[in-house]
């Protein structure tokens, strides 16, 4: 095999000088053969498959998307609605300060750009909200919530600020989990497990509110089909959701060391 791949090498090269010299005698340049591979291409053992395999998937989102969800908007400073048995949204349940730590009320009709026409919000405007608070129970939560254990002890809950793609149509946005709703505040089996249709099933089986910017960017009106899943914190591509990001869960555990 080697004295095969020595010959097409030579006759390669005596093919190339002789087209050089035949440009420099104003003759057609001769059409050079591609060289045939002599040498066998490398192939991937089992155990290099394998190997293969498992960085794929290491690579891979641990989470799922939540397909067809209904989705409704919802913001900071919205009153209550008691038709709806919907609380006044001047508090989260994880922030009793909220509209005022966020600057004031993200009016939804009001806009520049992706940002209340009054003021610059403190917080992220792209924000959501799902059907489970963490503080009900926290022993249990921390069986139940796939990122809990990593962090250790954080002080409130370890749901705020954690990271969401959403999609509707060809566009994806992504936001932080802000609040809990709608309706419901315990349905672990659709935020964080198999069920991929929630418990509620007011307002068309909501299970998932999105701010105002969420809904301008996604391009949906009122009321709309999404899909969601969770993201990490590195997943997070740039974009308008980044201009005023809030802390996450991990990053509130490494502010907490470094603090002591």
């Amino acid at each position: 095999m080697a004295d095969a791949a020595e010959t097409l090498t030579a006759n390669a090269a005596d093919n190339i000088k002789e087209a050089i010299g035949n440009l420099f005698m104003g003759l057609a340049p001769l059409s050079l053969p591609s060289m045939p591979s002599v040498f066998p291409a490398p192939q991937l053992d089992e155990a290099d498959k394998e190997s293969a395999s498992e960085e794929t998937a290491k690579n891979e989102s641990p989470y799922q998307w939540k397909e067809n969800i209904t989705t409704t908007v919802f913001w900071v400073g919205e009153p209550a609605v008691k038709k709806k048995s919907s609380p006044a949204n001047i508090k989260s349940a994880w922030d009793g300060n909220w509209q005022k730590n966020y600057g004031g009320l993200d009016d939804p009709k009001n806009r520049v750009g992706y940002f209340p026409s009054k003021f610059r919000p403190k917080q992220n405007p792209f924000y959501v909200a799902l059907p489970f608070n963490d503080l009900h129970d926290k022993k249990k939560s921390k069986a139940i919530i796939p990122w809990a254990e990593d962090l250790g002890k954080v002080k409130g809950s370890v749901c705020k600020g954690q990271w969401l793609a959403i999609k509707h149509g060809d566009k994806i946005a992504y936001a932080q989990w802000e609040d809990v709703g709608p309706f419901k505040t315990k349905d672990a089996d659709y935020v964080f497990g198999d069920d991929s249709r929630p418990a509620n099933l007011k307002n068309r089986a909501a299970g998932l509110d999105v701010s105002p910017a969420v809904r301008d960017f996604l391009g949906i009106q009122g009321e709309a089909k999404t899909s969601w899943k969770f993201v990490e914190d590195s997943e997070v591509p740039a974009g308008p959701w980044k201009e005023i990001s809030n802390p996450t869960p991990s990053e509130r555990v490494i502010a907490m060391a470094n603090n002591g």
